[in-house]
């Protein structure tokens, strides 16, 4: 498909994963309700765990997109410090 990259294709995997960790819930909290007759205490139900699930899925991808990014981008090496100069090597506006 034209524009579509890895990257972008990860973003809307873990947008797709998101949405199931959040929606599945939430309609088996209305489904318990219509079979067991105690609307809205299924949904309710529901939309909390939804929330929870659909959050840890969040943080897991964050995690990964993390770790990947570190791989593919080690930090940078410390810059070299430079030594002090000696006394003789200074500039000394008192001397002639």
């Amino acid at each position: 498909m034209p524009g579509l990259t890895p990257g972008s294709m990860k973003f809307a995997a873990a947008g797709t994963e998101l949405a199931g960790a959040v929606v599945v819930p939430i309609i088996a909290g209305i489904g318990y309700d219509r079979w067991q007759d105690t609307l809205p205490w299924g949904l309710l139900i529901g939309v909390g765990l939804g929330l929870i699930l659909g959050t840890a899925s969040l943080i897991k991808t964050i995690q990964k997109a993390r770790i990947e990014a570190n791989r593919s981008h080690p930090p940078h090496p410390p810059h070299p410090t430079l030594p002090e100069p000696s006394r003789d090597d200074r500039d000394d506006p008192r001397e002639p």
